[in-house]
């Protein structure tokens, strides 16, 4: 096989920008919702601290698609709609930290996995082959995620009108 090796442009810096100014509210809406005791202004905040941080969580994984699915972006809204009906202070408080670290989590993955890929030219008559203990998402050729087999990341990507495999890693079809 005839493994291409490409760098993709890395999302930590344009993930950088939300990421750093959700600390603000962050850190605001935290302090004063322990100096107030509850109110709607360290809601917003603790709220749009989360929104900034999912922002920038969605940023990296439209720069990389296939490694992080979306679902991994849900928690952020459904807490901040939490917080923004004012539940306790400390549940307030713990809920915007436990989500913004699972958001910088995500930030983190990301950045991680912006190193070297590999692309292999597929012809899309081609089927795939059935790997062992291989999490196959699709049987065919698509522009979209094709299968994973623990941490190697194997999707379809179509450039300049020709198709192909992307791995996070070279790998022979046989051997796996």
């Amino acid at each position: 096989m005839d493994w291409i090796e490409f760098k993709p442009e890395s999302p930590g810096p344009k993930m950088l920008f939300p990421m750093a100014w959700s600390l603000l509210p962050l850190i605001g809406g935290t302090i004063l919702m322990l100096i107030r005791d509850g109110g709607i202004l360290p809601s917003v905040l603790l709220a749009s601290a989360l929104a900034f941080s999912m922002i920038g969580v969605f940023i990296g994984a439209n720069m990389l698609p296939g490694r992080l699915d979306m679902l991994h972006l849900l928690p952020s809204p459904f807490v901040a709609f939490i917080i923004l009906m004012q539940p306790p202070p400390t549940i307030a408080i713990a809920l915007a930290l436990i989500t913004w670290s699972w958001d910088y989590r995500n930030a983190a993955l990301l950045s991680r996995s912006a190193g070297t890929v590999y692309r292999l030219n597929w012809d899309v008559a081609k089927p795939l082959p059935v790997l062992s203990g291989a999490e196959m998402f699709s049987s065919k050729w698509a522009a979209r995620p094709l299968l994973a087999l623990g941490d190697l990341k194997v999707r379809g990507i179509r450039i300049g009108g020709r198709t192909m495999i992307e791995a996070t890693r070279k790998f022979n079809f046989e051997e796996e």
